[in-house]
């Protein structure tokens, strides 16, 4: 008798799907690995900048930026610089923290702290 051709025959076909990965119920998962990923990175130091500057040096630096204030002209008719941010420049953060940043105008050197003047 030949039973053990067909034995092995059968066997073979049902290794079959096994080895080609059919009829699998589980699905396959992947882990996306980004080539642009970045490590950790300073804050850049955007105080005294326009806020469109701002803007561009941190998100070049991998960071996200939300702009408190205008970025025009104060009512006194100076620019809109950066004058406060956080986190604080130089903080070491990884890609993709948010920074805030407050727009406010120039003001000269006999104007008091906080001049509405100056409000941006």
């Amino acid at each position: 008798m030949r039973r053990v051709p067909v034995v092995l025959i059968t066997g073979a076909l049902l290794a079959v799907p096994w080895l080609t990965g059919c009829g699998s119920d589980s699905p396959t998962e992947t882990t996306p690995v980004s080539p642009t990923s970045r490590a950790d990175a300073p804050v850049p130091d955007v105080l005294g900048q326009r806020p469109a500057k701002a803007q561009q040096l941190i998100q070049e630096a991998g960071f996200r930026i939300v702009v408190h204030g205008r970025a025009g002209q104060a009512p006194n008719g100076s620019q809109c610089v950066v004058i406060e941010q956080d986190p604080q420049p130089g903080a070491v953060l990884p890609p993709g923290t948010t920074v805030t940043v407050r727009t406010g105008g120039t003001t000269g050197p006999d104007s008091p702290p906080g001049d509405p003047a100056a409000a941006c």
